[in-house]
């Protein structure tokens, strides 16, 4: 995790400084919400949805894509959207 938070940090700093546009690829979806300001979400191989993490990271959206029921709250500290799977999804299959 550490490592992920100081590579973020460094991608954030390049972008502001020199004015550039990084582009991440991951499936960490708290990750690309705390640190990426547009997220385009793909679902096998097809847009389902770009914008703001606000935009993007919303439950329903996320239930179709990933086949499971999620919870969607804000991060303390930045306010931004942040995913968890509820304790049942283990323990049911879905």
């Amino acid at each position: 995790l550490q490592h992920q938070v100081e590579i973020c940090s460094v991608l954030v700093r390049l972008k502001e400084e020199r004015c550039l546009t990084v582009v991440l690829v991951s499936h960490d979806l708290n990750l690309v919400s705390q640190y990426c300001d547009r997220i385009l979400l793909l679902d096998q191989g097809r847009v389902v949805r770009i914008g703001r993490p606000d935009e993007v990271i919303q439950p329903e959206t996320l239930e179709t894509v990933y086949g499971c029921r999620v919870l969607v709250d804000r991060h303390p500290q930045t306010g931004l959207p942040r995913v968890t799977l509820p304790r049942h999804n283990l323990a049911a299959g879905m």
